[in-house]
Formats: C-alpha cells, sequence, structure tokens
C-alpha cells in the first residue's frame, strides 16, 4: 500500500484505523471516512487466515460506495528491492498498458478490473502530451489460471536513429506482485447511470466548414453549469404600490365613530 501511494503521490493521503471494516457487508463505515478525507478512490489493505494479503480498490460516487473490487496479492516484491532504479517524479503520469484479451471484453470481471485500474492511477486529464514527461509505465498482464502480472518499469529514453524520437529502455523499479480477482459489488444502475453524466463541451470550430462559426450573443443572466443546465437570473423591475387591487374591508370604530352625538342621545 506505500508502494501504490508512492506512485499517486502528491494526490493520496494515509488513514489507519484500528476496526474491523467489511466493506462487502457493511459500507458506512468506508463512506464516513472518504467523506471525511475528500476522496472518490479508497485503497482497504485486509489480512486474514482464508485471504493472506489482499487489496479492495473502492469507488465513491455523492458520498456513496459505487463499486468495489477485491484483489488477492502473492509474490510482492517492494520498490526498496530494486536497488540503483531512479524512480519517477512527484506526481507523474503514468503510461497505463494492458496485455490480454479479456481487458478488451466488456462486461466481463476483467473489464471492470482495468476500468478501476484506469481510474486509480490517470490523475487528471492533461491538455497536451509531452514524451519527455512520460516517466514510467504500469504493466498489467494476463496469464493463464486467472493470474494478472502487476508490473511497474522506468522508460529511459536513449539516443535513437532521428533525434525527436528517442529509444526507449524498460527498466523494472517496483512495485512488482502478482493477483487473482477476488469478490466484486457491482454498482447500483441508477447510481451507475448519474456517475457517468459529462458536461456539454461546446466546440468552436468545425473542421468541416471553412467558414468561421459566428460567436454567439452572450446573455448576462443566462449561464451554464458544469453539467451543461442553463441556468438564468430574472431581474424584477419597481412596483408601483398604488395600484395593486387589494380587498378593503370596513372598519368597526371607523363605522361607530361617523354616528353624532345627537344620534347616540335618540337611541337611549
Amino acid at each position: 500500500m506505500n508502494d501504490l501511494m508512492t506512485l499517486k503521490k502528491p494526490f493520496a493521503i494515509t488513514r489507519k484505523k484500528n476496526a474491523n471494516i467489511y466493506p462487502f457487508q457493511d459500507s458506512s463505515l468506508i463512506e464516513r471516512l472518504a467523506k471525511l478525507s475528500n476522496t472518490n478512490l479508497v485503497v482497504l489493505g485486509e489480512s486474514s487466515k482464508k485471504r493472506k494479503a489482499g487489496l479492495v480498490l473502492m469507488r465513491m460516487f455523492n458520498e456513496q460506495l459505487l463499486d468495489s473490487l477485491e484483489i488477492n496479492v502473492t509474490n510482492y516484491q517492494p520498490a526498496s528491492s530494486f536497488k540503483g532504479i531512479e524512480g519517477c517524479a512527484l506526481g507523474a503520469k503514468p503510461l497505463l498498458i494492458f496485455q490480454g484479451a479479456g481487458f478488451s471484453m466488456s462486461d466481463t470481471p476483467l473489464a471492470r478490473a482495468k476500468n478501476i485500474f484506469l481510474d486509480l492511477f490517470k490523475g487528471a486529464d492533461p491538455k497536451g502530451l509531452s514524451l519527455q514527461g512520460i516517466e514510467h509505465a504500469i504493466v498489467i498482464t494476463e496469464t493463464e489460471g486467472g493470474k494478472m502480472l502487476f508490473r511497474v518499469y522506468r522508460l529511459d529514453k536513449k539516443r535513437g536513429e532521428s533525434a525527436n524520437v528517442p529509444r526507449i529502455e524498460m527498466v523494472e523499479m517496483g512495485p512488482s506482485f502478482d493477483f487473482t480477482l477476488g469478490r466484486e459489488r457491482l454498482p447500483d444502475f441508477t447510481l451507475w447511470k448519474a456517475s457517468m453524466k459529462k458536461p456539454i463541451k461546446l466546440s468552436t470550430t468545425s473542421a468541416s466548414t471553412e467558414e468561421p462559426i459566428k460567436k454567439k450573443k452572450s446573455n448576462k443572466n443566462i449561464s451554464t453549469d458544469g453539467l451543461g443546465r442553463t441556468i438564468g437570473r430574472i431581474h424584477m423591475g419597481r412596483q408601483d404600490y398604488t395600484k395593486l387591487n387589494t380587498v378593503h374591508r370596513k372598519s368597526k370604530f371607523a363605522s361607530s365613530s361617523s354616528e353624532g352625538p345627537s344620534q347616540k342621545r335618540s337611541r337611549h
């Protein structure tokens, strides 16, 4: 877990909780800890007689547990065992490689595992791609018997035949381990549909037409939120309260005061 956190730094924090956590039976504690940490991805380490070394990868959405996947780890080698290999820079974005036919299939445990690993290591979406910025690669390989290999390589750029295209040498830097897929919790359909919503991106250029697109007149009182919904603001003018049609009721005191003193005496 410390080696995985090193690959995620500075976008990761560590929390130690001395409590029995059962993510596949009760997710309330996980949801509360994720809310306190303001995180949407949780990696839980577990050890028991049945599962000696396991990791549970969980994704959150709207402060609720979306889905989770358990992997059973074997043949672990820490990054410190790879002597003389320089690590990647802090916050470097890895190159993710998935080898195996099972990762390309849809709606399979391997496809769901690939989706979770992509969310775990992809980081922020970059505006551009620089070859010099790619320093390491995470390779997950499918083998026979349902076993997967997790390997991390450093990409050393050597002088190539072309000055613009270097020659890449892959040197294993760790961590390294094998794993098999364990239990999984599929997401609720309604929650999954809400998590897949994307904001509407308006393109300012068009490749199909040669003529430039005319910019629309902007309205100061109309805005768009992150999901592409239009929000309008209405400003009311100054109201004339003298023209309001209200109900006028005759007061009892006004009717009694209108009678003169002679009328009051005649009644007696």
